[in-house]
């Protein structure tokens, strides 16, 4: 579920204007169909939501909305817009780029529209006049998240909605919830264009009132915690927890941890509360590149964490990264190798590329590796030529990925605890899934 666009529209919806959401990459509508919509809402405003392998999609958009009716003003938000907001505005099409978290900041771009003021009183955006381009500074971010209203899930079809296979644990309905924005850490290939460094929750009473509302208004019984790290503050995960067991809510869910936040006492109330699976960033096998990278973690500290999860009842999913900056080909078979040995129920091998905001883009775009023309190759598994930060080259890198993909799911040991682990049909299923997408990346070829 587009869940940033979903806060904004029940933000300006609280305030009262009629708001209309298309999930363009949900409802694949034709071009003509595209066109039907919004000619019929006639809209004066529309916010399109960016990151890095959408920005041309967006922008494809923007021109459709701009044929059908030039006046009709295109703000942008996300964090590709976020981290670049002078190159997004050179395109033609783009009115307004919004630099932060979107629904405090919107509802003021409205008003000044249908008012006809100025925008150079509102703070953290980038608009045009003419053919000048002005910026009006930085905006705080919003200190109390309780303000905001739920997503508005009336505004969308949220029966086509699944979480992915990997992270599916049932054949329920699923949505996902955010407790907190912000993440703390500083790894270098990471953005923090939109929520930024500093960690802002929601009250426990609020996050629990909103899993009742999914509950009960939409049926929802499966959930993903999309937070940057659920339990970096265990205080406040302790006390969502302890609201979902005191108000008997029977539903199963997962979230994002890191290796470092992690205690027994802790994952044994997560698995009361219907955590089934934990998500951790692993990202390297070798302790000198997770030094360099800025991940704050130890190896013994990834084993300690995946075997806590695992004691508990719980599913660990690892993700990994090759191409590291510091990355060597040995370093790379150490990563792979390192993930085989640990053994967690998946693991994901993705191949860097530097996204805007991050530490990783500066290096990449001082060098001259991005052009500005390059986001389509920001996809974690596709044919695309991947971008040379260090010492492998492109070819190589999407080698390894094939290899570490077959290396860990190809496993005799593997299989068999998959195969042994079956309980019903949808496990099956979700199996079957993960297989065809595993098998039908070993024959991508690449491509410029």
């Amino acid at each position: 579920m587009p869940i940033g666009i979903a806060y904004i529209a029940a933000y300006l919806k609280k305030h009262g204007h009629e708001v209309k959401i298309i999930d363009y990459l949900v409802e694949n509508y034709s071009r003509e169909e595209f066109q039907k919509q919004i000619k019929e809402f006639a809209p004066e405003i529309i916010g399109i939501t960016t990151t890095t392998p959408t920005i041309y999609n967006a922008f494809y958009l923007a021109k459709e909305v701009k044929t059908i009716n030039p006046a009709i003003k295109i703000i942008m938000g996300g964090p590709h817009v976020a981290a670049l907001p002078e190159e997004s505005m050179n395109n033609e099409t783009v009115d307004i780029v919004c630099t932060g978290e979107g629904e405090e900041v919107m509802l003021e771009i409205v008003n000044s529209i249908r008012s006809k003021k100025s925008l150079n009183q509102i703070n953290g955006i980038y608009y045009k006049e003419g053919n000048r381009v002005y910026s009006t500074g930085k905006r705080e971010l919003i200190k109390n998240l309780d303000t905001l209203p739920f997503p508005a899930r009336d505004l969308l079809n949220t029966d086509t909605y699944r979480i992915s296979a990997t992270r599916r644990r049932t054949p329920h309905k699923s949505d996902i919830i955010v407790t907190s924005r912000g993440c703390p850490y500083g790894c270098n290939f990471c953005s923090k264009a939109v929520f930024g460094q500093t960690v802002r929750y929601r009250n426990p009473e609020n996050v629990v009132e909103e899993i009742e509302e999914v509950m009960k208004k939409y049926g929802v019984k499966e959930i993903q915690f999309v937070d940057d790290t659920l339990t970096v503050n265990s205080e406040h995960l302790t006390a969502i927890c302890e609201l979902i067991l005191k108000k008997d809510l029977k539903f199963t869910w997962g979230c994002h941890s890191r290796v470092n936040n992690v205690a027994d006492e802790m994952f044994g109330l997560m698995r009361r509360a219907g955590c089934r699976e934990l998500a951790f960033g692993v990202e390297s096998g070798n302790q000198e590149v997770l030094n360099a990278i800025g991940k704050r973690i130890t190896l013994e500290e990834v084993k300690k964490a995946v075997k806590l999860c695992q004691k508990n009842g719980m599913l660990a999913i690892c993700g990994f990264i090759i191409g590291h900056i510091q990355d060597t080909e040995k370093t790379v078979k150490e990563t792979i190798n390192f993930a085989c040995k640990l053994n967690p129920d998946f693991a994901n091998f993705s191949i860097l590329t530097p996204l805007p905001g991050s530490e990783v883009f500066d290096f990449a775009k001082k060098r001259g590796l991005i052009t500005g023309k390059d986001y389509d190759k920001f996809i974690p598994i596709s044919g695309a030529r991947p971008i040379q930060l260090g010492n492998i080259g492109p070819e190589k890198l999407i080698y390894y990925q094939k290899l570490a993909y077959r290396k860990f799911y190809f496993r005799p040991r593997y299989l068999l605890r998959k195969i042994t682990s079956i309980k019903s049909i949808e496990d099956i299923k979700q199996g079957l899934v993960g297989l065809k997408t595993i098998i039908s990346y070993q024959s991508f070829k690449k491509s410029d």
